[in-house]
C-alpha cells in the first residue's frame, strides 16, 4: 500500500502490519498536496517538471509531519500535517483555483512563505505548494471521467439510467480515489522487455504509481473486473471504475528524470484498447450495497 502525499512526487510505502486511514477522498494524505506554476495556477505533474521526480515524501503520524527531500540535492522541508497556508486578506481569494489536468479544483495556496521559497529554489522556476482545500470538496464531473462515461454509455444503450459517479470525493489525482496494479501483470511487461534485448528498461509495480499492489494468481486477472465489481482489501470495500489508461509518465525513470520509450511502447503492442494502452484498475470507497466482494491481500 502506497501513499503519495504530493501530486507527481515520490510517495512512501506503508509497512507491514501497519494501520492507515481512509479520507472522504481516498487514503489519507494521499495527493492532498499539488505543486503549482505560482504564476498561473497551472498543477505540475512529471511531464512538464521532470525534477519533480527527484521530490521524495513522507508522513509522520507520530509528531504530524510532512517529510519532503529532493533526492538530487539532499536539500529538506519539514511541514506540519496541522500547517495550512496563511489566512489571506482578500476572503474572496480564500480558495484559489487551481487546473487539474483539465479540471478546475480549489485548493489552499502557499504564497511568500518557506514553503514557496523551497519548491521554487528545488524545481528552479517559480512555483508552489496548494494544499488541497478545507472548505469546498474537490469533486469531478463524469464530464472529465472516461470510465464512467462509458459505463453510462453501455447503461443507456441498454435502456438503463446511466450511472452519476459525480458525488465521489477525490483529491488532488486524476480520475479516482485509488489505482491497483497486480504485480503478476508487471512481471509480464518485464519478461517481454527482456524478450526485445531491452531489460534496462524492465519497471517495479511502483512505476505506475499505484495504492494497492496485490499478487493474483495469474497476470492479468484483474481485466476481468469491470466498473462495477467490488473487491475486498483489509476488511474494506472497494468498486471498480475500470480500467487505468496510461500515458508518457511510466515511461519516465524516476532516479534520473529521463524519458524513455519503454515500457510504454512496448505496452502498446499488446495493452492498447480503444486507442489507448491501458493498466490497473481504478477503485473508490464503497460504503454501501456491498455484495459478492472477491477477497484480496495487498502484497507487502
Amino acid at each position: 500500500m502506497i501513499v503519495y502525499p504530493i501530486k507527481s512526487c515520490g510517495g512512501f510505502t506503508i509497512k507491514d502490519g501497519e494501520e492507515w486511514g481512509l479520507s472522504e477522498s481516498g487514503l489519507e494524505y494521499d495527493r492532498e498536496w499539488m505543486v503549482i506554476d505560482a504564476i498561473t495556477g497551472d498543477g505540475l505533474n512529471q511531464k512538464q517538471e521532470k525534477k519533480l521526480c527527484f521530490i521524495k515524501t513522507s508522513i509522520d503520524l507520530n509528531n504530524n509531519l510532512m517529510h519532503v527531500m529532493n533526492s538530487a540535492t539532499g536539500d529538506e522541508l519539514v511541514i506540519g500535517l496541522e500547517e495550512y497556508p496563511e489566512k489571506k486578506l482578500d476572503e474572496a481569494n480564500r480558495n484559489e483555483k487551481l487546473k487539474i489536468v483539465g479540471d478546475v479544483g480549489f485548493g489552499e495556496v502557499h504564497r511568500n512563505d518557506r514553503v514557496e521559497e523551497w519548491f521554487t529554489t528545488q524545481l528552479g522556476r517559480r512555483v508552489t505548494l496548494a494544499r488541497k482545500t478545507r472548505t469546498k470538496d474537490m469533486l469531478r464531473s463524469t464530464h472529465f471521467r472516461p470510465w464512467a462515461l462509458q459505463e453510462s454509455k453501455k447503461q443507456k444503450e441498454g435502456g438503463g439510467q446511466g450511472r452519476d459517479n459525480s458525488h465521489i470525493k477525490i483529491s488532488f489525482v486524476n480520475e479516482a480515489q485509488f489505482l491497483l496494479v497486480n504485480e503478476k501483470s508487471v512481471e509480464v511487461i518485464n519478461n517481454k522487455l527482456q524478450d526485445k534485448g531491452a531489460e534496462q528498461f524492465q519497471v517495479t509495480s511502483e512505476r505506475f504509481r499505484p495504492n494497492f499492489i496485490v499478487e493474483c494468481s495469474t497476470p492479468f486477472y484483474e481485466d476481468k473486473w469491470n466498473a462495477g465489481v467490488v473487491l475486498k482489501i483489509g476488511g474494506q470495500y472497494f468498486e471498480s471504475m475500470g480500467e487505468c489508461s496510461r500515458c508518457q509518465m511510466v515511461s519516465i525513470d524516476q532516479d534520473t528524470g529521463k524519458t524513455n520509450r519503454e515500457p510504454l511502447l512496448t505496452m502498446s503492442e499488446f495493452r492498447k484498447k480503444e486507442g489507448q494502452v491501458v493498466f490497473g484498475v481504478h477503485l473508490y470507497h464503497k460504503l454501501d450495497d456491498v455484495r459478492n466482494a472477491e477477497d484480496f491481500k495487498v502484497k507487502a
